[in-house]
């Protein structure tokens, strides 16, 4: 009984490292994957760059499309640099109602 118990706790451990291996290597694919579907914006950031010689126009069109998307966060939230840095707004006036 003892080693019928030691197999299947043997076996269940093999097969957990296993499942935690496929499971550790999907994830990776997928965020690769996720890399490779990004916008243009940010393709210099993510380094692609690195995997491959990048045409001077098409790297000036990634810094381009990085300063227009930065351009728009910052018209719509005029207290957030692209990067994320907070730059705090002054207070505004309020009256308290007593």
């Amino acid at each position: 009984m003892d080693s019928l118990v030691s197999c299947v706790e043997s076996r269940h451990k093999k097969y957990r490292d296993l499942l935690i291996f496929h499971e550790d290597r999907q994830s990776e694919l997928l965020y690769k994957l996720s890399l490779l579907e990004s916008h243009p914006r940010d393709w210099l950031k993510n380094g692609f760059k690195l995997l491959a010689p990048m045409a001077d126009p098409l790297v000036s069109y990634c810094q381009d499309c990085a300063q227009a998307a930065c351009s728009v966060l910052r018209a719509r939230q005029p207290g957030l640099i692209a990067d994320g840095d907070f730059i705090p707004s002054s207070p505004t006036m309020f009256l308290v109602d007593l």
